[in-house]
């Protein structure tokens, strides 16, 4: 009797290995343009989580309440000190309203009656490096300061980016600070340090 022929099992392919590769978060191009009152935008990570990134900020003179309580209470241009009408302001704000149509202009919160027409839309500020927030587990508290470089902590929820620019001698704005950036509530109608009217000018006169 001969032996019976073993069919040998095929070898069994293994299937390659595919090294995948790293998510790389390019430099995002910040917005050009105008924008209007509380307007902010978000960086989307690789991730779908998504992280602050620009605010609108305002860099034009606008109308504040001054002399509350006293008779000459009122509406008044924040740079050149005239006044736009006499009325009773206190904890009021003026806000930017109907951009893009004839009636855009300063709006008083409280009674939502025109102050002043004008254009009045302010332009973005925006952090540099958004994607670096997308890896921090930890985020820069308010009035915290951190460097402007990568990787940096995110602000905390609710927190905005400002530049460290302030007056100089001259009492003039620099072009830009790069050193450090600041978490603050910028655009929420209170000047608190480090804001000042050169990294926040909605809040601070």
């Amino acid at each position: 009797q001969e032996e019976p022929v073993v069919q040998e099992e095929p070898a069994v392919q293994e299937e390659p290995v595919v090294q995948e590769e790293p998510v790389v978060q390019e430099e995002p191009v910040a917005p050009s343009g105008l924008c209007g009152p509380g307007d902010q935008l978000q960086y989307t990570c690789s991730d779908g989580s998504l992280v602050p990134w620009c605010f609108c900020a305002y860099t034009d003179c606008y109308p504040q309440c001054w002399n509350i309580g006293t008779r000459g209470e009122g509406w008044y241009d924040s740079c050149l000190g005239f006044r736009y009408q006499w009325t009773l302001c206190g904890g009021c704000r003026a806000l930017c309203l109907h951009i893009d149509t004839p009636q855009e202009g300063w709006y008083d919160s409280c009674t939502g009656e025109l102050i002043v027409g004008s254009s009045c839309r302010g332009s973005w500020q925006c952090a540099d490096h958004p994607q670096a927030g997308c890896i921090s587990e930890v985020c820069t508290a308010e009035g915290e300061g951190r460097p402007d470089a990568v990787p940096y902590r995110p602000c905390c929820e609710g927190l905005v980016p400002i530049s460290c620019s302030e007056p100089g001698d001259d009492g003039l704005c620099p072009e830009k600070c790069e050193e450090t950036s600041y978490c603050t509530r910028c655009g929420d109608g209170t000047c608190l340090a480090p804001e000042n009217r050169c990294n926040c000018p909605i809040d601070c006169e």
